[in-house]
């Protein structure tokens, strides 16, 4: 790995330092004590526990701390992530070569990023005009004979991969998945392939039916399942989400 020339004085004035005390006549325990100096005088007492000499600096924070649990509890306590903020503002009077060093490690880490992105197919995702395969090709061109109009969602949707809607070439017509939901009683119901020439009405009912009929069925759940059936399908309101709206502002 390559140093920078100020990476490099700072090294070589360590060791003179340290050279200039092996030439003094002095006992171990004096040179320890000189050497712990020098690196108090470097980054002073650790700002975490105050008791011991500081031996690291946060790059996100500057904060010095002396251990790895004191490092470890400075980024609890300031909610510090540890590492270096990249796109933090500095004067170009203040720049030297270490800045310039870390801006183009970070122009190299966005080029391989966007490199990682366009080799996985899992990311393209969002890309305008996907291909869809033959069945789904088919499946909107006889939604479109109904004037309905279907969008997609990218395959490694999670919908996506749910949804069982799918045409039959040889009858030519649509099963659909459809997902009831009853806010009056707090439940829902899917159908995973729902013939499109069923009636709405009858199939809420026998979801409603099949409810009651269960064991775990509470009474009180039962009397709302026994209003609503017996309002008939004519008092039945039945709403659809209105995807792909901007919300209104109102103004």
């Amino acid at each position: 790995m390559k140093i920078t020339e100020t990476q490099a004085e700072e090294r070589d004035q360590i060791e003179a330092d340290m050279e200039d005390l092996s030439k003094e006549d002095i006992t171990e325990e004096d040179g320890s004590s000189r050497i712990s100096e020098m690196i108090r005088s470097r980054l002073g007492i650790c700002e975490v526990c105050s008791g011991d000499v500081a031996k690291y600096t946060c790059p996100r924070c500057s904060i010095h701390t002396c251990s790895v649990r004191c490092s470890k509890i400075h980024k609890e306590e300031i909610e510090c992530s540890g590492q270096r903020n990249k796109t933090a503002y500095k004067p170009l009077k203040d720049f030297n070569d270490l800045d310039v060093l870390s801006d183009y490690r970070m122009l190299e880490e966005i080029g391989r990023s966007v490199d990682t992105c366009k080799r996985d197919s899992t990311r393209k995702v969002t890309r305008i005009g996907q291909e869809l395969t033959v069945h789904l090709h088919k499946l909107r061109a006889a939604c479109f004979k109904r004037n309905t109009r279907i969008r997609f969602m990218p395959s490694v949707m999670i919908k996506h991969k749910e949804n069982t809607t799918r045409l039959d070439w040889r009858t030519n017509e649509i099963s659909w998945r459809v997902s009831w939901r009853v806010p009056q009683l707090g439940v829902s119901f899917v159908d995973e392939k729902f013939p499109e020439d069923n009636e709405i009405g009858a199939t809420i009912e026998e979801h409603l039916s099949q409810l009651k009929s269960l064991e775990n069925t509470g009474e009180d759940l039962k009397e709302q399942i026994d209003f609503l059936i017996a309002g008939g399908r004519s008092s039945l309101r039945i709403l659809m989400p209105a995807e792909m709206q901007y919300k209104y502002s109102g103004k």
